[in-house]
């Protein structure tokens, strides 16, 4: 496996929606969540995504959250990880919380 020399630069500048799409990428949304959040479709998202991938010279979400830090477009500070938007999966029924309760 090949490992990187250097940390990719942008080809070319990014777009403020590009930024809001990297930005809510590095906190865990999904695409579908982006979609709702910022009132687009979900294929302009991925368009999004895929130019952002193209422009930072990027192969997963992994090198992407690595970059935006790097490049400064997020601070660790503002990384919120699942910010109490999720739950565990599956959710446990309504009386099998009264069962989890009682044995706590």
């Amino acid at each position: 496996m090949m490992m990187r020399a250097e940390l990719p630069k942008p080809s070319q500048e990014l777009t403020e929606r590009q930024i809001e799409v990297l930005r809510l990428l590095c906190n865990g949304y999904t695409s579908l969540e982006i979609a709702e959040t910022l009132q687009l479709s979900k294929r302009t998202v991925k368009f999004h995504k895929a130019e952002l991938y193209n422009n930072l010279k990027i192969r997963n979400e992994n090198e992407l959250i690595r970059v935006a830090l790097y490049l400064g477009f997020i601070k660790v500070d503002e990384l919120d990880f699942y910010g109490g938007r999720y739950e565990l999966s599956p959710k446990p029924k309504e009386n099998e919380k009264e069962k989890i309760r009682r044995i706590a």
